[in-house]
């Protein structure tokens, strides 16, 4: 009997209260919590995420194979757009301004450059609508324009 009473016990160990099989939660790299400590508006801002996801998304498919503080430091300067020699990056090669000089037009959708403005486009799908944090297509993209321009 008491074999079948461990049984038991342990059978319920590995179950929630309502009978559940308990997950263990995933383990966030310690790289990654230090980079978002360092990056507060990283999962508060949507702009600034989805750019930091998709410089993420460039980089390995440019087959960069580091991780760790390697990786997120990459991110970090890609972010600030110092990118190596004959890298792409997210907001293009002048940052949206033809001359790297403010424009008068500075924060324009328009003035993006085209990766950018795709970008945006796409994001802008999960974030305008009824229910959503931006209610139109104009307004998310002034939010986009105005972060793009502070994390060059």
């Amino acid at each position: 009997m008491l074999r079948y009473e461990q049984n038991v016990a342990n059978d319920v160990s590995d179950h929630d209260k309502n009978g559940h099989d308990k997950i263990d939660e995933p383990k966030l790299d310690p790289s990654f919590v230090a980079w978002q400590q360092a990056n507060p508006m990283f999962d508060r801002d949507p702009a600034f995420t989805f750019k930091a996801m998709a410089i993420a998304a460039e980089m390995r498919q440019q087959g960069i194979t580091t991780s760790g503080k390697e990786w997120f430091d990459e991110v970090d300067r890609r972010l600030k757009g110092d990118v190596p020699k004959g890298k792409s990056k997210v907001e293009g090669s002048s940052g949206g301004r033809s001359n790297g000089k403010p424009s008068d037009s500075d924060g324009s959708y328009s003035d993006l450059p085209p990766d950018a403005k795709a970008a945006c486009d796409k994001f802008a799908e999960k974030f305008v609508g009824p229910n959503r944090t931006y209610k139109t297509v104009a307004e998310y993209r002034k939010h986009y324009v105005e972060v793009y321009n502070r994390t060059k």
